[in-house]
């Protein structure tokens, strides 16, 4: 078949329009040079064919050019269209349609035989891509695999139970929702001229010790430097959404730098009088639905805009004080959430090491995974700013950190509009740049709590005068706290129940679980008896190694399998269930996992 210029003009716009057609299978970029070439030749003729089509029905034709449908769904709409098709008088032309058809048909056909013939280096092809990507912009990396993972969307806020009758409700009855939900999870639970004595020191809790500073300067206020303003301004993220003053970070990164400058001085002010303008005080709030049922405003997570000036002095503070506390050396080595230079996958290794220790000198392990509810709007302020003060944080960025959160409000978003504003009295925003790491502050003094007293898991290749010891793992709100025996584990529990009801924050047993590994027997530990303990003795071990050995001494195929699989044959279950049972948190239970279910299962680790 022959088509002319007058059925198909060779245009620019038809050529891009070819090159987003053969882009939406979304794997030609992965092909091979060879197979690409047949691939876009193939996606070429269909456009063509498509194009003639288009031509043969110009008033209101079974294709848009511009639209960014799929391949496959439009020639099923177009096969799906008898109807339209008969409305049509001219035979002959019917007839050219449904030829056409046919060969588009058998192009798109061609093109998905390509990408079946190549698919396994398809798909090395993008993993290898997606390593990279995730060595260089993680963020983008997560945004890239989180999109293939996502099902349907999550239904947005369209109605909410009411809090005084239950009763489900549209309108301005959500806001009443919304506001008292807040109002209550913003005001303060403790006075704040009772912010003082921190659990730690109170020598009726396990392990009791002084909270030292580390600190020496006695104001930050010159670390505030041109530079360092323009590194910030530089920093803030393009498209992003706007505040109650509607200027987008765009427009900061126009100014000519007369203006920066004076914004600049205007900042140093800011910071030398402890306070802010009125204006940055105020706050959106947007209700990002997390799980169902969606009627309850529990399930939502809020994100706060801030005015764009805001945005940036936020972001100068928290480079300021987050140097600081890196300098000094105020932050536990177990925290790597919300850090520079660290990340989740160094956990993820710390864990697994942990589990490779306890396999390979056969020791028990207890390791319980510990999330707080509505951990960063929970956090008691008066506390917090008293935690900044004894590990040693200047007086003048303890007053700046307070002149922002005096006199906060938000206002609550949604499909029925805005809330009134509700005073943050408690907890800070979600969404502000300093948010973090004014929740990991609060959190330091229990990590250094949980590191005292040598409860935590002792390697096995540890001396045994050695009080280092693994006790826990943190990033940001997730923590695991580890430890070799069970009564050292309800110690570890007892601290973070004290600590929580300190600060105000809420622990969320049903999200909570524990997990084990039992080398030893589990009766005779829970008993008391762990001297006469059937433990596997050295000479057991010799023979077993012995069994598992090839005739020419190294370890044979099954010595390897059944190495790799001890982690989870060593643990008898009806033994250790009960024992993990014994641990609430909370006073309530949590759930129970078999270690091959929970640590690092189904965990994404980048290759290096």
């Amino acid at each position: 078949m022959k088509l002319g210029d007058e059925v198909l003009p060779k245009t620019q716009a038809a050529d891009n329009t070819g090159r987003r057609t053969a882009e939406s299978f979304g794997l030609r970029q992965f092909l091979p040079s060879v197979p690409k070439k047949k691939y876009n030749r193939h996606a070429q003729a269909a456009l063509m064919f498509r194009a003639a089509h288009q031509a043969c029905f110009p008033a209101g034709g079974l294709y848009d050019m511009n639209s960014p449908a799929r391949v496959d769904g439009r020639i099923a709409a177009a096969l799906s269209a008898e109807s339209t098709l008969k409305e049509h008088e001219s035979k002959p032309r019917r007839e050219f349609a449904r030829r056409i058809e046919i060969c588009e048909r058998a192009q798109i056909t061609k093109m998905k035989e390509i990408v079946k013939e190549h698919e396994c280096e398809i798909e090395a092809r993008r993993s290898k891509q997606l390593r990279e990507t995730y060595r260089c912009s993680p963020r983008r990396a997560h945004e890239l695999t989180f999109a293939e993972d996502a099902s349907e969307p999550a239904p947005g806020m369209i109605a909410l139970d009411h809090p005084v009758h239950g009763k489900v409700n549209d309108g301005p009855c959500m806001l009443e929702s919304l506001e008292h939900h807040h109002r209550a999870l913003m005001s303060p639970k403790v006075p704040a001229n009772l912010a003082t004595q921190l659990p730690m020191e109170d020598a009726a809790m396990p392990h009791p010790f002084l909270l030292q500073s580390r600190g020496s300067e006695h104001q930050l206020a010159d670390r505030l430097t041109w530079t360092l303003t323009m590194q910030c301004i530089r920093s803030l993220k393009n498209n992003k959404s706007t505040g109650p003053d509607g200027m987008p970070n765009e427009l900061l990164k126009h100014l000519p730098p007369e203006v920066l400058m004076m914004l600049h001085e205007y900042f140093k002010m800011c910071w030398a009088a402890g306070r802010v303008p009125e204006q940055w005080h105020n706050s959106y709030t947007l209700m990002i639905p997390k799980k169902l049922p969606a009627t309850d405003p529990a399930n939502y997570r809020p994100i706060g805009l801030h005015c764009c000036m805001y945005k940036l002095y936020s972001t100068i503070v928290t480079k300021v004080l987050q140097q600081y506390l890196e300098e000094i050396s105020a932050m536990s080595a177990s925290q790597e959430g919300f850090r520079p230079h660290r990340n989740c996958g160094r956990q993820l290794r710390f864990l697994k090491r942990i589990l490779e220790d306890a396999d390979l000198h056969r020791k028990n392990l207890f390791m319980l995974a510990v999330d707080f509810s509505s951990a960063f709007n929970t956090i008691d302020q008066a506390r917090l700013y008293y935690v900044m003060e004894r590990i040693g944080v200047p007086q003048d960025a303890i007053n700046v950190v307070k002149g922002i959160y005096t006199h906060a409000t938000t206002q609550i978003s949604c499909s029925a509009g805005r809330t009134v504003p509700i005073p943050v009295h408690r907890g800070t925003i979600q969404g502000d740049v300093l948010s973090p790491l004014l929740f990991i502050i609060a959190l330091e003094p229990l990590l250094r709590w949980l590191d005292i007293g040598g409860s935590g898991y002792r390697c096995g290749s540890t001396p045994a005068d050695d009080p280092l010891t693994a006790a826990a793992a943190a990033y940001a709100d997730d923590l695991a706290i580890f430890a070799d025996d069970l009564e050292e584990m309800k110690t570890q529990v007892k601290k973070i129940e004290a600590y929580s009801e300190w600060m105000s924050m809420s622990l969320a047993p049903h999200k909570c679980y524990l997990t084990g590994i039992l080398h030893h027997h589990a009766g005779a530990a829970r008993k008391g008896q762990r001297a006469n303990a059937a433990a596997e003795t050295d000479e057991d071990v010799g023979k077993n190694e012995n069994r598992d050995a090839a005739p020419d001494g190294a370890p044979s195929e099954a010595g390897r399998k059944r190495k790799a699989r001890r982690l989870v044959q060593a643990n008898d279950w009806s033994e250790l269930a009960p024992l993990l049972g014994e641990i609430t948190v909370d006073g309530r239970p949590v759930a129970l996992r078999r270690p091959g279910e929970s640590i690092c299962a189904n965990h994404f680790v980048p290759k290096r």
